[in-house]
């Protein structure tokens, strides 16, 4: 199974976790949280590698989106199309809208209740997470498996950013490695913003 995959698995189970639970209960309440962490993440990933938009048009977008899955998990139907995509076309609307917003225009925010979400209804390309994911994981000229803290190869940018967009946290994959949370986080930082560029040359050709 693929990475893309996988993580679409894992976050459909958490979907699932969360519906499964009284509405104000602390384990609903978990499982949404563990949720939005990597929806957050992956948005953040996406942005920082692809986007032109204004860094507070994002982040407006990106809150509204969490604020509306975190009241309305319920609304996610399984047989329409994968979370992931729910997601996605929620964004792309609250983007719509924080544009909308900074541009001053005079048009009311996009009612999201009245949308279906067709986008998500119909057999979908892959979304750019996933391009992401498969590029990550195919490394096609092992620049990223090559990435690595000095003397532990296995703190590969590769694994690296494949683990981060799973939604592993810092101090799994800091006890799984053998270093420090510095010290990959430091490293990890460093070696995106150089990598970077090479990242958007792959995108570009897909």
């Amino acid at each position: 199974m693929s990475k893309a995959k996988e993580q679409e698995e894992f976050l459909e189970n958490l979907v699932k976790e969360a519906q499964s639970h009284p509405v104000f209960s602390g384990q609903r309440r978990q499982a949404i949280e563990k949720l939005l962490n990597i929806i957050s993440k992956e948005l953040d990933f996406v942005y920082h590698i692809s986007s032109k938009t204004r860094t507070e048009e994002y982040e407006e977008a990106k809150q509204e989106v969490l604020l509306y899955i975190f009241k309305n998990i319920d609304k996610y139907n399984y047989e329409l199309g994968s979370f992931i995509n729910w997601v996605h076309s929620i964004f792309k609307y609250r983007l719509l809208d924080a544009k909308t917003l900074y541009m001053k225009k005079s048009i009311s925010f996009v009612p999201i209740d009245e949308f279906n979400f067709s986008i998500y209804q119909i057999e979908e390309p892959p979304s750019l997470i996933e391009i992401l994911i498969n590029i990550i994981e195919k490394d096609p000229e092992d620049i990223l498996k090559k990435t690595h803290i000095k003397g532990n190869p296995k703190a590969n940018m590769r694994d690296l950013l494949l683990l981060r967009l799973n939604g592993i946290s810092w101090s799994s994959i800091a006890q799984n490695l053998g270093s420090s949370i510095p010290t990959l986080s430091s490293f990890y930082q460093r070696s995106l913003s150089k990598l970077v560029p090479k990242i958007k040359e792959y995108l570009n050709h897909v």
